[in-house]
């Protein structure tokens, strides 16, 4: 159903009769954008966009934790990014999500050091696991977040 979408508006639907309910903002200057209510109650902004001739929906976020405004921007930027840059957002997201976490990583090359006599065991994994691991476990190491200094 194409409404528009405001904030009083967003708070007041529902799922219509036991079903996922979808609605369209009718201000977002380009198309794909929408808004999802779920039976259980839950609401999320959604982006749909096609790729490669098949339709693809990724979620943006889940409301109230992000504002309208905040859903318009970014479904603003990913529709443009899917226009000029021919790029697949959902299918990044995925593999973002499938990449090694820094922790995966890093135990796996404390492992490896523990093979080498080389490497102090005693000290440095333990002060590695509280200080620069615990800053950075669970970053997908393809993050373009800044991976805090190693201190090892």
């Amino acid at each position: 159903m194409k409404v528009r979408l405001t904030d009083k508006r967003l708070r007041s639907l529902a799922a219509p009769k036991g079903k996922y309910g979808e609605y369209w903002d009718t201000t977002f200057t380009m198309t794909g954008a929408s808004f999802g209510v779920r039976v259980s109650g839950s609401k999320q902004f959604m982006m749909i966009y096609r790729r490669d001739d098949t339709e693809k929906r990724m979620t943006l976020g889940e409301y109230p934790a992000m504002k309208l405004g905040e859903a318009r921007d970014k479904a603003e930027g990913i529709a443009s990014s899917v226009r000029v840059n021919h790029a697949d957002p959902a299918a990044e997201r995925k593999a973002e999500r499938a990449a090694p976490t820094f922790e995966a990583v890093a135990e796996r090359f404390l492992l490896t050091a523990a093979l080498t006599p080389a490497v102090d065991l005693d000290t440095k994994p333990r002060s590695f696991r509280s200080g620069s691991l615990n800053k950075n476990g669970c970053r997908p190491v393809t993050s373009s977040a800044s991976i805090h200094r190693l201190d090892y």
